[in-house]
């Protein structure tokens, strides 16, 4: 997103994505029904456009890759896609949030998809994915998927997966302190919040501090809502 102080004018309308800076060097995209469709033809001499990941000491560091997706050979990137469940069955929402927000999206299919199951669904249909989960612990009470392990897991799945952090704003400095591990430690390329979710206002400027952190990173947020 913009700098703190810009924060309001950016919310006024419903914003689900904002992803200017890690694409910022992506000179032809197309943005098309919730997609940023990548013109291939054009991207050819680019190769992998994405830049280089910080090296990780996570889960997943002796795999990290240190490119981001393939443009040539993508159809679209998807820019909003949820991990609702990890490797051991925990789930990013209760039974109760995940029975409304499946009747809210009409969803009949699989509400809780892994890390490795959206890489497999997206690789063979040549789409990317941002990937995040929320971390909405204070507010809804429910424990949130790991970030950390989120983003490690991406890493095996490099060619497919672009990994946002995403932390709970309502944990202060401990927010901020993680903001900065996320970025320095497990590469993540941008930030989701949730306000609605999360229970937090964002244009208060008790969160200009988490903000500062992912800017001073010269990473995205996505802000739902």
């Amino acid at each position: 997103a913009e700098r703190p102080g810009q924060l309001r004018g950016l919310l006024r309308g419903r914003v689900e994505a904002v992803l200017v800076r890690p694409l910022h060097h992506l000179r032809h995209i197309e943005h098309t029904s919730g997609y940023l469709r990548v013109d291939a033809a054009r991207h050819a001499e680019g190769g992998a456009a994405f830049p280089p990941r910080p090296e990780g000491r996570g889960l997943h560091a002796a795999t990290r890759m240190t490119t981001g997706p393939d443009l040539a050979a993508l159809t679209a990137i998807d820019v909003h896609v949820h991990v609702e469940s990890d490797e051991r069955g925990r789930r990013s929402l209760d039974d109760e949030l995940l029975v409304a927000s499946a009747r809210y999206f009409k969803a009949s299919q699989d509400r809780t998809p892994t890390v490795e199951q959206i890489a497999g669904y997206y690789r063979p249909r040549q789409l990317a994915a941002v990937v995040f989960t929320v971390d909405a612990s204070t507010a809804t009470g429910h424990q949130a998927l790991s970030s950390e392990e989120m983003a490690d897991r991406a890493a095996a799945h490099a060619d497919v997966l672009i990994p946002f952090g995403s932390v709970d704003p309502l944990a202060g400095e401990q927010a901020v302190r993680r903001a900065r591990r996320l970025i320095t430690e497990h590469g993540v390329r941008g930030f989701k919040f949730h306000p609605s979710l999360q229970g937090f206002s964002p244009d208060d400027r008790r969160y200009y501090p988490l903000y500062e952190v992912i800017e001073a990173a010269g990473l995205p947020q996505c802000h739902g809502v």
